[in-house]
């Protein structure tokens, strides 16, 4: 009250309820990014190492479905995702000597993140990983670009159901010779640019 008293006193009144806006503003997105800050820190994760099963074949319409469960149960209102951020999972593929997988998630999610992966891998179980990765000496990030996407939505049938990807990403990171991992990370957008994502690709 004091500034917006000393403001209108020596300033044109446009002028002062602009600036007024604008330290408004100002607060808001500094308090905003301080509440984030700080839920980012006190966000726990857990690794949980995955073991698959030989037989499961699940079908293109199960998996999409497994990533929908994800995205529902994971997207926080919006007002929550403001306040604190928006969590997230990663998919993890990992060689040290042998290969294994994982998937991380935000600590307490740990039922519905198996619920969701066996509803396309009934067959799979999962555990609190103890082989967990070290310090990357080096970390590449791959962002998804237009040509990716564009590329990945007219993959033929043929293609589809080919050589697994899988199995050549596991060669890849077998000819490395060091311990190498990837991580696919999966962070829930909200509905607007969901919208926008399905009209572009």
């Amino acid at each position: 009250m004091l500034l917006c008293t000393i403001l209108l006193r020596y300033f044109p009144t446009s002028i002062a309820v602009a600036i007024i806006a604008v330290v408004a503003s100002a607060s808001c997105a500094l308090l905003t990014t301080v509440s984030r800050v700080h839920a980012r820190r006190h966000r726990r994760y857990v690794r949980l190492c995955v073991i698959p099963y030989r037989g499961d074949d699940p079908t293109s319409e199960a998996i999409v479905n497994m990533f929908e469960t994800f995205h529902k149960r994971l997207l926080q209102r919006w007002w929550r995702r403001m306040r604190d951020g928006q969590p997230s999972i990663a998919l993890e593929v990992h060689w040290r000597e042998r290969a294994w997988l994982s998937i991380t998630c935000p600590s307490g999610l740990e039922p519905m993140v198996e619920a969701a992966l066996r509803s396309a891998y009934p067959n799979c179980r999962l555990h609190s990983s103890t082989d967990l990765p070290g310090v990357p000496p080096c970390v590449v990030r791959l962002k998804k670009q237009s040509p990716f996407t564009k590329r990945a939505k007219l993959v033929d049938h043929f293609e589809h159901h080919g050589y697994p990807a899988m199995n050549g990403l596991i060669t890849t990171l077998a000819a490395c010779g060091d311990p190498a991992f990837v991580q696919i990370v999966l962070t829930p957008t909200p509905l607007l640019f969901e919208g926008h994502s399905k009209r572009s690709y």
